[in-house]
């Protein structure tokens, strides 16, 4: 038993080896996998922007596997206008609202 495994563990490869005076036997090698939760390591800024421009709010979070980014408002509700790339164990996330106008003032959005 591996007690408290971090992720600097990640990868690491083992075998069980068993031996008597007759000889040894070796297993496979197996490897330990480490997942991380997700960590949101860039939190999103309030924007204020003029009516009729784009609002565009920004996150990253990082974890293992990479953590999928989703946008709600404040209801609860999905916002669907967003694009995620990847980058090593970080995934960024940005969310435009297009040409916004005086009806969304106030909104908020997690």
């Amino acid at each position: 038993t591996l007690m408290a495994v971090g992720e600097e563990r990640d990868g690491e490869m083992f075998r069980c080896v068993a031996s008597n005076e007759a000889g040894n036997d070796n297993s496979s090698l197996v490897t330990l996998t480490v997942q991380v939760s997700p960590v949101i390591a860039g939190e999103p800024q309030s924007e204020t922007v003029m009516a009729g421009i784009d609002a565009v709010f920004q996150c990253n979070a990082t974890g293992r596997p990479i953590p999928n980014i989703t946008w709600e408002d404040e209801n609860g509700d999905p916002v669907n206008k967003i694009v995620n790339s990847t980058s090593g164990d970080e995934v960024f996330s940005v969310l435009t609202l297009m040409a916004v106008g005086e009806e969304r003032d106030g909104e908020m959005f997690r």
